[in-house]
């Protein structure tokens, strides 16, 4: 159970809502980790600290959603929690989420304005995180509302670099679909065809070859009919 009747007491005896553990959790952190919706009203209601932060600076959003726990995103959304706060590493709440995959917390985050583009320390944006995890979903909803496809991080990688590294054909046709830009070279000058061909994902590179090829094609031919009509008129 949430134990909300020993909250209470407790609470009611004047424990300090915001009392702390070594690591700086407090009860609210640990009431969101747990999924007790309950127990984390009862704390609000009594004046908790929705963006109390952890050692690490994780408020109780950043582990609700770790978690997997909508309905207290939802709760801490309503009481103050901040929808844009970064832990020491510089995760948001969407960060967290997209990179564990919890789908209807990423929707939820987004329709309440959370920024699809903030990067981390890093430079990694929650594009960078659903790639290296390998959420092709959650990739599909973040372009769908704007992330950028071909958002740099500390080392000028790119989602598509980070996909073609791990051999995922279904993110990186994704990708390709959404306009990144198969020429894009991080800081080591690595394209995503070398990143490929390096890490022996002969499925990715045949792609992203056959991808560049397909350009190639449609250039000359925009060439040749630019010239043919420069002829005609000649």
């Amino acid at each position: 159970g949430e134990h909300v009747d020993a909250a209470r007491i407790l609470l009611y005896h004047r424990a300090p809502v915001d009392e702390v553990t070594v690591d700086y959790l407090t009860a609210l952190h640990v009431a969101a980790h747990c999924g007790h919706v309950r127990v984390a009203k009862l704390l609000l209601d009594r004046n908790a600290d929705a963006n109390a932060r952890a050692l690490n600076g994780f408020t109780p959003l950043h582990i609700a959603c770790k978690k997997n726990r909508l309905k207290v995103v939802e709760l801490l959304l309503r009481h103050g929690a901040s929808i844009s706060a970064t832990t020491e590493s510089g995760l948001t709440p969407l960060h967290v989420a997209a990179f564990m995959g919890c789908m209807n917390i990423v929707i939820y985050l987004l329709q309440h304005d959370a920024s699809p583009d903030v990067p981390t320390v890093r430079g990694e944006t929650p594009l960078h995180l659903a790639a290296r995890a390998n959420q092709t979903d959650i990739i599909r909803i973040l372009l769908r509302n704007g992330a950028q496809v071909d958002a740099r991080a500390r080392e000028q990688q790119t989602p598509l670099h980070i996909a073609s590294r791990l051999g995922n054909v279904d993110i990186v046709m994704l990708l390709l679909q959404h306009g990144a830009q198969v020429d894009a070279t991080t800081k080591d000058m690595y394209t995503a065809l070398h990143i490929a061909a390096k890490e022996g994902q002969d499925e990715v590179k045949d792609l992203i070859a056959k991808k560049i090829t397909d350009h190639i094609d449609t250039v000359y031919l925009m060439q040749l009919f630019w010239i043919r009509h420069q002829e005609f008129f000649i």
